[in-house]
């Protein structure tokens, strides 16, 4: 039983460690051009993913649905965690390189992008970009890829354009996930985000 137990685990793990190749053309908000390939096992696998065609419908006037004003408040207390805490310098370090590590993984070329990020309120978005403009710089600097990241201080908005070629190793990208998920600095982190939003909804409570 342990035999076929420790077969079963060597393949999984042969399997993971075979490159996996994509070509893509991607673009958002705007999708109809979005193209992947994906190629597997040096070429024995080799799939086309064509961009969802959306059906057209009539259009009927809608009236926006409105979240209740203690949902919003709760799920601006939550981000307003999460940013705090992402913005401590250890936090931050710990982030960048693993992004750092992530974007060193990856084999590429010709790789385009270029990314606009808004939230809609000023404040909120410079700080975000003071987490996501050291990531940023990085990417600006790498070697083989020409990418570029800028915020809306103006809307809410999130734009993506970009093309290129990858090759990624599934067992790579998942063990640096699972050295960031059992860093004990990420542990610590979630806590004090789970501590500063209980702490908040108690105040905020009449």
């Amino acid at each position: 039983m342990l035999t076929v137990l420790a077969v079963v685990l060597l393949s999984i793990v042969a399997l993971l460690a075979i490159p996996v190749a994509v070509a893509f053309r991607a673009s958002w908000p705007e999708t109809s051009q979005n193209d992947v390939r994906l190629r597997w096992a040096f070429g024995l696998i080799n799939i086309r993913i064509p961009a969802s065609q959306r059906k057209s419908r009539p259009n009927k006037a809608k009236k926006p649905r409105k979240k209740p004003r203690h949902s919003q408040r709760s799920v601006q207390r939550r981000r307003n965690a999460v940013v705090s805490v992402a913005r401590q310098k250890q936090v931050r370090r710990r982030l960048t390189r693993f992004a750092s590590d992530l974007w060193r993984a990856i084999g590429r070329e010709d790789v385009r992008l270029r990314v606009c990020i808004g939230l809609g309120d000023p404040a909120d978005t410079g700080q975000l970009w003071a987490i996501m403009g050291p990531v940023a710089g990085i990417l600006a600097n790498v070697q083989g890829a020409s990418i570029a990241m800028q915020p809306d201080f103006v809307d809410a908005t999130f734009e993506l354009d970009g093309s290129g070629s990858i090759q990624i190793i599934p067992l790579q990208l998942i063990f640096l996930t699972v050295a960031l998920l059992l860093s004990p600095l990420v542990w610590r982190a979630i806590g004090q985000v789970r501590t500063q939003v209980n702490v908040d909804e108690e105040i905020a409570q009449p």
